[in-house]
């Protein structure tokens, strides 16, 4: 089994809510408030690869329903400014799958 393969595995295996402590340097309500917050920078870029790296492990329907809103809300307000959608997205620091899912979500895709 591969290190991504295990990760998928012990991160199915735990409660929506105990997934971003277990796979990100932050609880499930810190990440999503750094999300939600306004300004960018490198806590904000952190935070969105920490969401990326729970959403790449985990089926998009099983997130923490308040993680999804607050990546929303970050998705909305990065793409308000029409430069590239998905590729804002991702220079800002979410992963491809999450930037696809991200702006499905919010009918930009």
């Amino acid at each position: 089994m591969s290190d991504n393969e295990s990760k998928s595995a012990s991160l199915a295996a735990l409660p929506a809510g105990a997934a971003a402590s277990a796979n990100a340097s932050m609880p499930v309500a810190e990440l999503a408030k750094a999300l939600a917050s306004d300004g960018e920078g490198p806590a904000k870029k952190k935070a969105r690869q920490n969401f990326s790296e729970i959403a790449g492990a985990r089926i998009w329907e099983q997130l923490p329903t308040q993680l999804k809103t607050a990546a929303r809300l970050d998705a909305r307000r990065l793409v308000g400014q029409q430069r590239g959608l998905f590729d804002k997205l991702i220079d800002s620091g979410y992963s491809r799958r999450a930037a696809d899912q991200l702006l499905s979500d919010i009918g930009r895709s």
